[in-house]
């Protein structure tokens, strides 16, 4: 029920995501690493998909862990 450009697009948001969550690159390099040269492009997909920034992703992730871990 997919476009082959929505079905990519879902997987590199996907991969992002794990990207962001388990590492430090910045969100231009994290956009390279998924197929997206445009970082703004990126950050569009990413928050038109998630409801949320790059940034806002990982604050959000970065805060999950601290309170796992405490």
């Amino acid at each position: 029920g997919k476009t082959v450009t929505e079905y990519i697009n879902d997987k590199r948001i996907s991969y992002a995501k794990h990207l962001l969550y388990t590492t430090s690159l910045q969100i231009q390099t994290i956009a390279v690493n998924c197929g997206m040269a445009d970082v703004h492009y990126f950050s569009k997909l990413f928050k038109q998909k998630t409801g949320k920034t790059p940034s806002a992703f990982r604050e959000e992730a970065k805060n999950q862990k601290k309170d796992i871990l405490h």
